[in-house]
């Protein structure tokens, strides 16, 4: 009776790690098709991807879309990203890029407009976002679209769950941006009305690898605001309201040559 009390416990043990086990990799394998995406102020914003499956031409194929830095535009700052696309399964033909749902007065560009499949498996595209004076200050949700074929007379067909693919990725459009890039403020000066929140943005990758401490940051000559001491890693963000006339003078602090100014007029 002893060796089978035993033999009854080991059984249910193992019974035990192989449900832990299946349980695991139940969990990790939906967020292959999951979308996420993190940023915040003064904080690294991580690679925001989604995956879409979808049946075109009779065929069902699935198509992912990464974007590594968060999208953010102002009047008079471009912002170009990177969108990578990667097909698995039944994803064939000549796709034509757009984007929808953009906040009023922010319009999207891609180089190349197209991309071809099975061909290229995995591409890459250049999209840039500009804003026209007096767009719409927002956060929102654009949607990046490829859809099967190409436009006629300049106009795309509608997007439909036969004819493409669309994934939606968060954008901002805000009244002033400042790009980190080259270890240089771009624009080095800036003039804004009183009231306005200024935002900055890290390209540069520090020490070769997103989200290590030792990056750039905002520190104010008189110490008036400060994202912190080497915070803004990269794809960081910062903001700062400006709300009193004068020109603020600006560095980063963890790199003293890099200095830069906000004229704000009454």
């Amino acid at each position: 009776m002893k060796q089978s009390r035993w033999g009854v416990s080991s059984l249910l043990a193992l019974l035990v790690v192989v449900v832990i086990i299946a349980a695991a990799f139940y969990v990790e394998i939906p967020m292959v098709a999951s979308s996420s995406t993190t940023s915040s102020v003064a904080s690294t914003s991580s690679t925001t991807s989604a995956t879409t499956t979808s049946s075109v031409g009779g065929s069902t194929g699935t198509l992912t879309f990464k974007i590594a830095q968060p999208l953010i535009v102002a009047p008079g700052q471009d912002e170009s990203v990177s969108v990578a696309f990667s097909a698995l399964g039944n994803v064939s033909g000549n796709y034509t890029l757009a984007a929808a749902a953009l906040p009023s007065g922010v319009t999207a560009t891609f180089q190349p407009s197209t991309v071809d499949f099975p061909s290229a498996l995995s591409s890459s595209v250049t999209m840039t976002l500009s804003a026209a004076s007096g767009a719409a200050v927002a956060n929102a949700t654009l949607d990046i679209e490829a859809i099967l074929g190409h436009p006629q007379g300049n106009v795309l067909p509608p997007l439909t769950p036969t004819n493409g693919y669309s994934q939606p990725f968060p954008v901002m459009s805000v009244q002033a941006l400042v790009l980190i890039q080259g270890n240089a403020f771009l624009p080095n000066s800036l003039t804004v009305a009183a009231g306005t929140k200024v935002y900055w943005l890290d390209l540069d990758a520090t020490g070769g690898e997103v989200g290590v401490n030792g990056g750039h940051d905002v520190t104010a000559v008189d110490g008036s605001f400060s994202s912190g001491t080497g915070n803004l890693v990269q794809y960081s963000i910062y903001g700062h309201t400006f709300a009193t006339a004068g020109t603020a003078q600006y560095k980063s602090a963890a790199q003293p040559s890099i200095t830069g100014q906000i004229i704000v007029t009454g």
